[in-house]
């Protein structure tokens, strides 16, 4: 008897799978009896045929979809065109609809479909044009100093990752190496000294993204939101020369990583332009970060002697903001339809 049963149940399993595998291989043959019946001018015909194909497949959904929408077209269905034409982009979102093999209304109605990208990655080089900003809120001197603050260029890379909300607005976020370097003259009657300092971040900011939406290949855009850093490194040199005799000093390369916070925070806005180009898009971008940290870890401004004598140096209240240069390239990993 659970000979029998087992038997049976084989019989109905096969059978079922062979009647599946039946129905997509049919589908096939219905999308290509549809075609010729679309071509005679059999419209309502094609439509039916059409309609009989049960698969599942990619493909097979997809020329059923595209056959389905030239039939609405010529009914003058075009809510059900437009229904259809949403599956075929949403099935391929890159899909470009040839002027040889399809009506003009056909085309029209895929181009009228609004595609944006859904997820992209982007990577940036800033060329040269990072540019340190700062604000001095306290000054600390042991002597009658004179101390000129100037900010000094640098170079950062930048990986980041965009998420699209709507056709106007993308969160993005992602990863810098984002350098600070500033220039510090301190002179006094006896002594001159130069001090270089130059403080490398990990930096992380989290933006809201404006750009309009349009098909042309140039649109500009708007980003504002905040950003978090660490510090990754600081280094700094000591370079003395006396006024009075030809005595010169100094100390290259020295760390100052004790002596910062490791922690920054602050503002960042920026305006640029996307430029279509291939299957991303180029990214020129100036943007701004407002820090509202203190570099100097000020628990220990008195705690460095070697820096006292001979050099008469004490760390200074400092905020350093940023201004950035940066072109980059955007790749799209996935789209969405607007529907």
């Amino acid at each position: 008897m659970v000979h029998f049963i087992r038997s049976v149940f084989l019989v109905i399993l096969v059978g079922s799978a062979g009647q599946i595998s039946a129905q997509g291989n049919n589908c096939a043959v219905y999308i290509n009896e549809a075609t010729a019946k679309y071509n005679n001018g059999q419209i309502s015909q094609s439509l039916a045929t059409a309609k009989k194909c049960k698969s599942n497949n990619h493909n097979d959904v997809f020329a059923k979809q595209r056959i389905m929408a030239l039939c609405h077209l010529a009914l003058n269905q075009n809510d059900s065109a437009r229904k259809a034409a949403l599956v075929i982009m949403e099935l391929n979102p890159r899909y470009k609809p040839s002027v040889l093999r399809n009506p003009e209304e056909f085309i029209q109605l895929i181009e009228s479909i609004n595609i944006i990208p859904k997820v992209s990655l982007r990577l940036s080089l800033s060329v040269g044009a990072n540019r340190s900003l700062l604000d001095v809120t306290g000054v600390y001197m042991i002597n009658d100093q004179v101390k000129t603050y100037s900010g000094l260029g640098a170079t950062q890379l930048s990986i980041s990752g965009q998420y699209q909300l709507s056709r106007l607005f993308a969160i993005q976020t992602g990863v810098r190496v984002a350098p600070k370097r500033f220039d510090l003259n301190s002179k006094f009657n006896e002594l001159n000294v130069d001090i270089t300092e130059s403080l490398t971040y990990g930096q992380m900011p989290l933006v809201l993204q404006f750009s309009p939406y349009t098909k042309g290949r140039v649109k500009p855009m708007l980003s504002i939101g905040g950003y978090g850093a660490y510090l990754l490194s600081a280094t700094n040199s000591f370079n003395a020369t006396s006024n009075i005799s030809d005595d010169a000093y100094g100390l290259l390369n020295i760390s100052s990583y004790e002596r910062r916070n490791k922690w920054d925070y602050g503002l960042a806005a920026g305006a640029g332009l996307l430029v279509k180009l291939g299957e991303g898009q180029l990214v020129i971008e100036v943007d701004y970060f407002k820090s509202y940290t203190n570099i100097t870890n000020t628990a220990l401004r008195y705690s460095f002697p070697e820096l006292l004598n001979p050099y008469y140096h004490l760390d200074d209240d400092v905020t350093i903001s940023t201004i950035n240069f940066n072109i980059g390239y955007q790749f799209f990993l996935n789209y969405k339809v607007l529907k």
